[in-house]
């Protein structure tokens, strides 16, 4: 099954946001040329895309920009966004057997080659923990892009201090950039537990968290069954957090007892 992957991706949205942020990321000649299918909210956003190199890799989710009944912003605006993410996790697995979601961030480090689908194997679903040191996300709550973001931060502390598993001294959760899946009724009851807890901020990797503490599983566990050995963490730009996310990356290879191949690097 694993064999059959097929990479999606997904926006929803306004192309524009954050001075074309994201139009620059999708319009890369990298980007572009990839064999992949895209599942797009908004008729006009597909139809710039089909012009733009997607052309026959389009597939429409909505005519309109987004799933109102979820969300209708950007997530720092409207922090249920993400659930978008889930959606369109699902709508590939049932149209395909198995499917690796990416991020427009996502930077190849090499092509796929046999070792990269063995890495698949045997796993149902595959997403890469990421941190967050505690006094990185402490030192923006109550800040002023805090209270522009409608306490974003605030929001997204009070969730790590509650439900993210702990290394040394940072929060750990998975990170949905990179999402490996063969089975749709993952992507489903990520859904509904994202609807039923009322998940914001980043619902779309809380709702793995949740997911895996309803499976009972710790940290370790997970690395042993869901930690891909395709893909580290996050660069989040910042060198205290991306040593802290280097050391995380050691402990999971020692766990996992293999070093990573790395064929994907998140900016």
């Amino acid at each position: 099954m694993y064999k059959d992957l097929v990479i999606i991706r997904g926006w929803w949205g306004y192309l524009d946001f954050f001075e074309g942020k994201y139009r620059k990321q999708i319009f890369t000649e990298g980007n572009s040329k990839l064999e992949q299918q895209v599942y797009v909210y908004g008729s006009s956003n597909a139809a710039q895309l089909e012009m733009n190199g997607y052309k026959g890799k389009v597939s429409l989710m909505s005519t309109q920009e987004y799933d109102y009944r979820i969300a209708s912003n950007h997530t720092l605006y409207d922090h249920r966004s993400l659930i978008h993410k889930l959606k369109i996790l699902k709508k590939g697995l049932e149209q395909n057997s198995s499917v690796l979601f990416l991020d427009w961030d996502m930077q190849f480090k090499k092509a796929f080659d046999d070792d990269f689908y063995k890495s698949l194997e045997g796993y149902n679903l595959q997403v890469p923990l990421y941190l967050y040191p505690k006094s990185e996300i402490e030192s923006l709550v109550g800040t002023d892009d805090d209270r522009k973001y409608f306490l974003f931060f605030t929001k997204l502390n009070d969730y790590l201090k509650q439900y993210a598993w702990i290394y040394e001294d940072s929060y750990v959760i998975p990170n949905t950039g990179f999402i490996y899946c063969n089975d749709v009724k993952i992507a489903d009851e990520l859904i509904k537990i994202a609807i039923k807890e009322q998940l914001t901020t980043v619902p779309d990797e809380l709702a793995v968290l949740f997911y895996m503490h309803k499976l009972g599983y710790s940290m370790e566990d997970y690395i042993k069954n869901v930690e891909p050995s395709s893909i580290s963490g996050k660069d989040c730009g910042n060198d205290n957090w991306n040593a802290k996310g280097k050391l995380l990356e050691n402990y999971i290879e020692t766990i996992k007892g293999e070093k990573k191949n790395i064929y994907l690097e998140h900016l």
